[in-house]
């Protein structure tokens, strides 16, 4: 059957507009030209695609997002053939990560078409210089742009004119090795509304990270990866634009942009010497509002104003002078003295730096000793050293709730213990690519009593009994992912005396092969039963195993699933024993499970698994046709 397309390319290049959006630099580029496609009626049924699907796409409009992640297998440009000769498309949301396809008309047509488009991400996606002309008004609507994994083709002058149009982006993750600063300084020249960046680009420096920390005054998140030319700089203005006086009047008692005066009593000087120009100008002023500005008033009762708290002089206006009485002129509200004390100060609450091995430790301890409010830090890379955490060892970090440490092999035992010590509020902790012993996590257990999060990955040297004893004791547990700690073993759930009942997400993913690989389905049973009866409120489970031994799942897997009452999601991702009947029995026996992950399998094929989604509308059954090495990696797979 043949199969018509429309074609991709057209001879002419359209004319440009000669407005501010016009690039003085265009580089030299073929002679064709993306163009959008128009809408053409379908005459012929010679796409292979069903007619439903048509009608589902040229309908459109009532869909704001379609998920492509579970037809990633199924996917074809005809797909996107037709949804772009809809018109009326009103998708929200779009995200393309785990779709692999390049930059063609018919994803040109689409966006063009999505006028409500308020998110996109892309992934390993080249877009042409030529398109980025017919795509500014989509870009200038977006809230959230996700480019990553560009390709090198892609370079600074095919990002510029993007950045220029994302006047109302607030959140943007840029990766790409050929973004160098020319491109990356308009994201404080245009993205004045940012909250939250994440850049990885290995030639920006520190004029770039100046640039936007001094302009964007609403950015509150940095991430900061393999970025290998910043310096010490960085950190130094990092510390510069975030770093709240402690001991100025906290912000939460200060209006907007008052966070940079000195103390409170120059701003209480500040607004008397305005609010006294302000009355003796006007001519409506009572007496008494005129005694309560002048200096004689302070004298009087025999208080000064190093005599008043802070808070009481705040508005010394507020009490005696009621802003009506003022002339129409000065009849301001009380914030608006404060308007032009200074731009507002942000507060950092995420930090990451991880591989700006360029940047010594001993800035960065500077730069986090000054946070006072930073709430989620993730740090990586050789530079992160007992000297960049020596300011953790040494004060109480009550505001640090969410921590992370990727390869980081300089930090000793010694160090760690001290910082669980002074962390003892924190919520999540990531551990991946390490070599601390047990006095690290024996301290887990005791100090990190809130923890609610727990994640281990590449840690060789955790044992059965230290896991045991952070499951014991931190009650408030709810999610615990374990990839490839190669010391745990299967017992690791038998042995509990006291369930963690809060448990609700359990990932255990192995690589090596065990000693116990001979013990047979009767150890892998008594695996899955210790997992069922300890973990009752489970909502999500994933199990693998990616080398030679294998998953630890009995025959009767949909009994044991079924006690799970919860359960919402599970995964199993290699060679597992299941087959049609199984997930019938899943969707007959389990109302609250929602999707099941399977990886290759000889009881299920391609065609049974979309035969049975076309039937039920849960669960939801998705294979994984690739092994997945790690959690990021499944993060991407399922996002």
């Amino acid at each position: 059957m043949s199969i018509r397309r429309s074609s991709t390319m057209r001879e002419k290049p359209p004319s440009r507009p000669t407005g501010s959006h016009s690039l003085a630099h265009t580089p030299s580029v073929s002679s064709s030209y993306l163009v959008p496609t128009p809408y053409r009626p379908v005459q012929r049924r010679e796409y292979g695609i069903p007619f439903h699907g048509q009608r589902i796409y040229h309908r459109g409009q009532l869909i704001r997002g379609i998920d492509f992640n579970f037809l990633t297998d199924s996917l074809t440009l005809h797909h996107f053939e037709i949804l772009a000769r809809s018109t009326r498309i009103g998708f929200r949301t779009l995200d393309l990560r785990n779709v692999r396809f390049p930059f063609s008309e018919n994803l040109l047509a689409i966006l063009v078409a999505c006028t409500s488009l308020r998110e996109l991400s892309l992934r390993d996606i080249h877009i042409p210089f030529e398109a980025i002309e017919y795509l500014e008004p989509c870009f200038a609507a977006l809230t959230v742009l996700r480019l990553n994994d560009c390709p090198d083709a892609m370079e600074d002058h095919e990002l510029t004119p993007i950045l220029k149009s994302c006047s109302q982006v607030k959140l943007l993750e840029i990766q790409g090795e050929s973004f160098t600063d020319v491109s990356l300084n308009w994201i404080g020249t245009t993205c004045l509304q940012l909250e939250s960046l994440m850049i990885d680009s290995p030639s920006m420096t520190d004029t770039v990270v100046g640039h936007i920390a001094t302009n964007c005054k609403k950015l509150w998140n940095w991430h900061l990866v393999n970025c290998l030319r910043l310096q010490d700089e960085t950190a130094e203005a990092l510390e510069e634009i975030y770093t709240v006086d402690p001991k100025a009047t906290p912000l939460h008692q200060l209006p907007r942009g008052a966070g940079q005066l000195p103390n409170a009593l120059q701003t209480n000087k500040l607004i008397d010497a305005v609010f006294s120009t302000s009355a003796a100008a006007a001519s409506s002023i009572s007496a008494t509002s005129s005694t309560v500005s002048s200096p004689s008033t302070s004298s009087m009762s025999g208080h000064s104003d190093l005599d008043h708290h802070p808070s009481s002089l705040q508005f010394p206006f507020d009490h005696h002078l009621h802003p009506d009485h003022l002339h129409p002129s000065f009849a301001i509200d009380r914030y608006s003295t404060y308007a032009n004390l200074g731009p507002p100060v942000g507060k950092l609450r995420s930090l990451e730096l991880v591989n700006c091995n360029s940047i010594r430790p001993e800035t960065i301890n500077r730069l986090l000793k000054s946070q006072s409010t930073l709430e989620h830090l993730v740090l990586g890379g050789i530079s992160i050293t007992d000297e960049a955490l020596e300011s953790f060892t040494q004060t109480p970090q009550d505001h640090i709730k969410s921590l992370s440490l990727l390869n980081c092999g300089e930090i000793s035992d010694e160090t760690m213990m001290a910082v669980m010590f002074n962390c003892e509020h924190l919520a999540k902790l990531r551990i991946f690519g390490s070599h601390f012993t047990l006095r690290t996590f024996n301290s887990i257990s005791m100090h990190l009593l809130n923890l609610e999060e727990l994640h281990l990955e590449h840690v060789p040297l955790i044992m059965n009994e230290s896991l045991q004893e952070i499951l014991l004791k931190c009650t408030l547990l709810k999610s615990l992912k374990l990839w490839h700690c190669r010391s745990l073993t299967h017992d690791l759930f038998t042995d509990i005396l006291t369930p963690c009942n809060s448990l609700e997400v359990l990932e255990y993913m192995d690589k090596l092969p065990r000693p116990y690989i001979g013990d047979g389905w009767a150890a892998q049973v008594r695996f899955l039963q210790s997992i069922v009866i300890r973990f009752e409120g489970l909502r999500v489970l994933r199990l693998t195993k990616l080398g030679d031994t294998v998953v630890p799942v009995p025959l009767n897997l949909v009994s044991y699933l079924c006690q799970l009452d919860r359960l919402e999601s599970f995964t199993i991702l290699q060679n597992p024993r299941i087959d049609y009947t199984d997930l019938s029995d899943l969707a007959a026996n389990h109302k609250t499970l929602l999707l099941v992950g399977v990886g290759p399998s000889k009881g299920l094929t391609g065609q049974q698994i979309n035969s049975f989604n076309d039937s039920r509308h849960q669960p939801n059954v998705r294979i994984y046709r690739r092994p997945v090495e790690s959690s990021k990696e499944l993060e991407r797979y399922m996002s």
